[in-house]
């Protein structure tokens, strides 16, 4: 029987390094080992040397400004002639370019060779900024290409649901279409063309919301609405380098355009008829408030000018329309002057009261437009719209731009010659002390000409050089070229300075959090031990704008070592992990025969603990005005911390079972959307799979990929399976809960006695559908409506066969998210058919590992990339479900939906 253990296991993920390396040596049979890499960060410990300040602020501003010189003749002739600039970005030694075989011998000889540097500005800092350049300039060309292609299906996209959804809706409605999207040449496509083609779609969307979804009660989900087309991206540096969007400037055109409208509202207003201020009435009818543990949640903008027309109705029941929209526009303009009061004391660093301020704006303009809302006159409703939608927009942007400045100095590499000489311009050094508990530690910067250190022994004689007492650390080996590479190794000697000219030193800070792990992890190994080597690095500025003097410095290194080889273990359990809605993760364990044999959840605590975040959050936004800086770190560590727990829990599972971890695929189109619904966010998940991808190829479990994208569906001790089906499949009866599943509930729909209804299951007994259901309502809150009644209204007499393509998609969207739901609450899964009930997130992690075993019996790709992919696979998927169900898995039998 399988156990529910709902506490993982605490050990440390060291402990279970350890126990895997084990594994990985006794299993590893391959000659040739892997490399990993680790970045460590450190700063700059300028608070005992005030005067590094100046002379690094000074360093950066030359690097800055030839950076900027640099990329903006590169863009000028991008935008000139983008054909020949391709060419010199991609040229090789099959297509050269002007001679050249690489982007950065053609930005080295044409910025650099014989070129006089501005003052300040180094040789060596120039020539590592060009060669990072070369790379920023292919990815930009890449990013470009991806971006064409996503426009490209966006426009087909939206082609296909103007004529296969908006036309029919506008016929079965009785609607005028807007005019037809405009054509876009995609061999020629300009910035001015997507402007011109989103114009189009902005109008349309007003179309559809004013009519469709507003007049004709459309459902959002139904309305075919366009959607926007993606910006190209910017050349690199245009928009680091761009005038930023003023916070102050944002909101005064925010209000300006709020003002606007509300000079024009009395005169909407007082021609409105009865019929229409009873709809504005009705739209802005107070809800009922929600409460989170006992406390109400704060009003939003909308909620409170719903709460003041309702008292204004009710206290001057003799007013007109025009004075009462005039009173509430007003009392918003009031509250939005208290918000800039209090802005303009603390600045915009109170970031929820610019947000409030925003609100307050942008609930006025929809007010003053309600009028031309409510007549549907979608076109001036757009044009008058328009302005405040581009304020709110760059009020959005500001509040989004970087709090701070940052720039960057490369450090290509650490290597040394074999004098011991550097071929860059840095150098990580050591002064040790007896205790070891108080070693120094620093960065030698070589900027300025005759800046020179050496590596070599305490008894070598060295012309115009003198010994220190730092250890420096160097690397010997390696090369671009692999035919030509040896091992790489890590050389530590005494460091000779020149004695007129010494490097500059600057020491580095180990505070209780920033760097502390990296001290205790690779002092050892980098001083005694033969592992670690250094790779690359940089030097980072992160600075308030505008405030030199306030800046801080880091320096951050890459670290490189050589992991054991890819070992090949036959695995007798796995583990898949799932996200989950109502706890960060869940895990089940399998056996290589697919029984459950234990499963359970991971980082419970940490919903209260967010919980306790949130009442701390808003009772220092009702006390303070807003968040404290410490609060907001409180909270960035919590959230990194999440990433940490999992990943942690999750190696400790595979450390203590020996069994390989299962995951969902999920893919870069997710990371945007930040994992909707799930307590970790899409970055987190990333973090999360980063850093067990790095373990486990520490222990020679996994091999790395070069990049993310490159990732293999079965690797070492990770496997990546598609995540389609996976949450909607009971792992009792093996019936998937589809879209095409409940298209046939609908066509089995009837009617019984009196007004109850009912549906026919694929196993053919009947199931009845609630006398009624609830749903949440944007501005009234929770409404409850009779399921006849709604069904009355969809169907108007008809049979489900001859319904309308709109109200077909109503009732099957009806049947799967209020009457037969699968997933009734956020935690908990509720099959349909046999009546099955299980944890969600457990049942979506003991999914998730057989469906390995799937694709593995399968003995092919499961094919998930196309629609018509998913549902072949589907089939497949619940075959083979049912089938193991049936012979090895050997559950009840307890339906026989065929989905």
């Amino acid at each position: 029987m399988p156990t529910k253990n709902r506490k993982t296991d605490s050990t440390s993920i060291h402990a279970s390094l350890r126990h895997l390396l084990q594994l990985g040596l006794k299993r590893s049979e391959a000659a040739i080992p892997q490399t990993i890499t680790r970045t460590a960060k450190f700063k700059i410990n300028t608070a005992i040397k005030p005067g590094l300040i100046p002379l690094l602020n000074a360093q950066f501003d030359a690097v800055e400004g030839f950076r900027r010189k640099v990329l903006g003749e590169l863009e000028a002739w991008w935008n000139e002639d983008p054909e020949a600039f391709q060419k010199m970005v991609k040229c090789s030694m099959k297509m050269k370019f002007q001679g050249k075989s690489s982007c950065y011998a053609w930005l080295y000889t044409h910025f650099l060779k014989g070129a006089t540097l501005a003052q300040g500005l180094s040789r060596d800092a120039a020539n590592s900024l060009l060669d990072n350049m070369g790379g920023g300039l292919k990815s930009f060309l890449t990013r470009r290409a991806h971006v064409a292609e996503e426009i490209r299906k966006r426009y087909d996209q939206n082609l296909g649901d103007w004529d296969d959804g908006l036309k029919d809706l506008a016929a079965e409605h009785g609607l005028e279409l807007p005019p037809p999207p405009p054509r876009v040449n995609f061999e020629k496509l300009t910035a001015q063309e997507i402007e011109k083609y989103n114009d189009w779609v902005g109008r349309t969307r007003a179309w559809g919301n004013l009519l469709l979804i507003q007049k004709k009660k459309v459902e959002r989900r139904d309305a075919c609405l366009p959607r926007y087309l993606k910006g190209y991206p910017g050349f690199p540096g245009s928009q680091r380098y761009a005038t930023a969007s003023a916070m102050a400037a944002a909101l005064a055109e925010l209000e300006q355009a709020a003002r606007e409208q509300y000079g024009k509202a009395r005169a909407r207003f007082a021609k409105v008829s009865a019929e229409s201020w009873a709809q504005t009435v009705e739209r802005f009818a107070p809800a009922p408030v929600r409460a989170e543990h006992g406390r109400p949640e704060p009003r939003t903008a909308h909620q409170t000018v719903s709460a003041r027309l309702a008292a204004l109705i009710a206290a001057q029941p003799g007013w007109q329309p025009a004075q009462l929209a005039e009173e509430i526009l007003a009392g918003v303009l009031r509250g939005a002057e208290k918000l800039k009061t209090h802005l303009s004391k603390c600045g915009s660093h109170d970031r929820q009261a610019v947000i409030k301020l925003a609100n307050l704006y942008n609930v006025a303009v929809a007010f003053a437009l309600e009028p031309v809302r409510v007549a549907g006159d979608y076109l001036s409703f757009y044009a008058e719209e328009t302005p405040k939608r581009k304020a709110f927009g760059n009020v959005r942007g500001a509040l989004h731009q970087p709090s701070d400045d940052t720039a960057a100095i490369q450090i290509t590499g650490f290597s040394i010659n074999d004098e011991g000489s550097p071929n860059y311009n840095g150098l990580l050094v050591c002064k040790q002390s007896g205790d070891r508990l108080h070693d120094e530690w620093a960065f030698l910067f070589c900027h300025q000409p005759g800046q020179v250190f050496q590596l070599a022994a305490e008894d070598a004689k060295l012309r115009g050089k003198i010994l220190t007492e730092w250890l420096g650390f160097g690397s010997q080996g390696g090369s671009r070229k692999k035919a030509e590479a040896s091992a790489k190794k890590m050389i530590r000697r005494p460091v000779w300075m020149n004695e007129k000219t010494p490097p500059t030193i600057l020491p580095l800070a180990f505070g209780v959090r920033q760097g502390r792990e990296y001290l205790w992890h690779f002092d050892r190994n980098l001083r005694t031990k033969e592992g670690w080597v250094l790779g690359n690095g940089r030097l980072l500025r992160v600075m308030p704008p505008g405030r030199p003097h306030a800046a801080d410095f880091y320096l951050t290194l890459t670290l490189e070592r050589e992991a054991p080889p890819l070992a090949e273990v036959a695995a007798e359990k796995y583990i898949g992990i799932a996200r989950g809605e109502a706890v960060p993760a869940a895990y089940a364990i399998i056996d290589r025969e697919g029984r459950l044999l234990a499963g359970g959840k991971i980082a419970e605590a940490f919903r209260d603990q967010q919980r306790k975040t949130n009442d701390e959050k808003r009772e220092l936004q009702r006390t303070a005005g807003g968040y404290t800086k410490a609060f907001r770190s409180k909270e960035r560590n919590r959230a990194r911390a999440l990433g940490g727990e999992v990943t942690r829990a999750i190696f400790a599972l595979s450390a203590a079972h020996r069994a390989p971890v299962i995951l969902a695929n999920l893919n870069s189109s997710l990371a945007t959307r930040g994992g909707k619904g799930t307590m970790m966010s899409q970055m987190q998940y990333e973090r999360m799979l980063v850093a067990l991808e790095q373990k486990f190829a520490e222990a020679g479990l996994y091999a790395l990929p070069s990049a993310p994208k490159y990732r293999k569906g079965d690797n070492g001790f990770i496997k990546l399976v598609g995540p389609a089906y996976t949450s909607a499949t009971c792992s009792a009866c093996g019936h998937v809960h589809s879209s095409d599943f409940y298209e046939k509930l609908a066509d089995t729909l009837e009617g019984k006695c009196g007004s109850s209804w009912c549906v026919t299951l694929p196993n053919g007994e009947q199931q009845q559908l609630p006398d009624a259901y609830t749903f949440w309502l944007k501005g009234k809150g929770e409404q409850t409506k009779s399921t006849h009644e709604r069904l009355e209204e969809l169907l108007k007499g008809k049979s489900v066969a001859k319904l309308a393509k709109t109200n077909r998609r109503k009732l099957v969207g009806l049947l799967k998210s209020r009457w037969l739901p699968y997933r009734a609450t956020q935690a908990d899964f509720s099959c349909v058919l046999c009546g099955h009930t299980m944890n969600a997130a457990e049942q979506g992690a003991l999914n998730i590992a057989r469906k390995f075993l799937f694709r593995t019996e399968r003995g092919k790709q499961a094919g998930e990339l196309t629609e018509a992919e998913r549902r072949k696979m589907r089939a497949d998927w619940q075959n083979w479900y049912k089938e193991k169900l049936r012979t090895v898995w050997r559950a009840p039998e307890r339906g026989d939906g065929n989905g």
